[in-house]
């Protein structure tokens, strides 16, 4: 078989599995509803809040209920592999990016925070800065008692599973009741069926969250239209074919742990 044959058929047999994937999730999901609780949403970088949960932190304000988002890092390494643009221009590309971003979903600046961890190095258990950085997360999770969104532990991105280490380690250090639910982002694309038997132990929300689908839109296109030059890439980076499909669609997911 030609070489390019099998990419082609390789090519395919992924978008299969991503599709199979989104489907398999959609079987075990129920339905969910948005709540009267305020949330408090921890993004590794920005653009991963308005990708997992944009319709729901729209529909959120709309009901004049308090959703704070809190960043780890500003993004500054995305372009990394990419081109010479200085990351430190990057991360204020990318901070402005989601400051105009969120005011599209009802999302005020001082309800934004940074917590200004490297891009790519956002810190494990064990590293020197974690313990410093749960605690500056604490304190935030402290004054906002509610629920909480973070990355699904199987994002397949590192900064993703450092993130949601760091939202769990910090839970454990406040008082409060927490309801902490997991979107998902890059794990529609990277997730390994492997690990499938893992799904059926999370219950599994679909949220509607149609009405707020266009604003969620515009925000992603906030951070989709604007190139970089001289090699024009969006701020967010080279995004892989088929990444955002999951994030057009009229429902949001979210996983709450067992």
């Amino acid at each position: 078989m030609p070489k390019r044959m099998i990419q082609s058929v390789k090519h395919y047999l992924k978008r299969f599995r991503r599709w199979s994937f989104r489907r398999l999730v959609s079987a075990y999901a129920v339905p969910g509803s948005v709540s009267k609780a305020p949330a408090l949403v921890l993004a590794p970088h920005p653009d991963d809040e308005v990708f997992g949960c944009g319709g729901l932190i729209a529909l959120k304000r709309d009901l004049g209920l308090p959703v704070t988002v809190v960043f780890l890092t500003h993004g500054e390494a995305s372009h990394r592999a990419c081109c010479q643009t200085d990351p430190k221009r990057i991360g204020a590309w990318r901070r402005q990016q989601a400051l105009a971003s969120l005011a599209v979903l009802g999302v005020a600046e001082d309800s934004i925070h940074w917590l200004a961890c490297q891009d790519g190095q956002i810190p494990q258990a064990g590293d020197p800065t974690f313990l410093e950085t749960e605690s500056q997360l604490a304190k935030l999770l402290q004054h906002h008692p509610g629920e909480i969104y973070t990355p699904h532990p199987l994002d397949g991105w590192p900064d993703h599973k450092a993130a949601t280490e760091l939202t769990r380690a910090a839970l454990q250090k406040v008082d409060g009741v927490f309801d902490l639910y997991y979107y998902p982002v890059w794990m529609w694309y990277l997730f390994p069926f492997s690990q499938f038997s893992l799904i059926p132990q999370q219950k599994v929300f679909a949220v509607d969250v149609a009405s707020g689908l266009d604003r969620k839109r515009e925000a992603m296109d906030g951070y989709l239209s604007s190139l970089v030059q001289p090699c024009g890439v969006p701020g967010c980076g080279r995004l892989p074919e088929g990444f955002l499909d999951p994030f057009q669609q009229s429902r949001e997911f979210f996983f709450r742990p067992s």
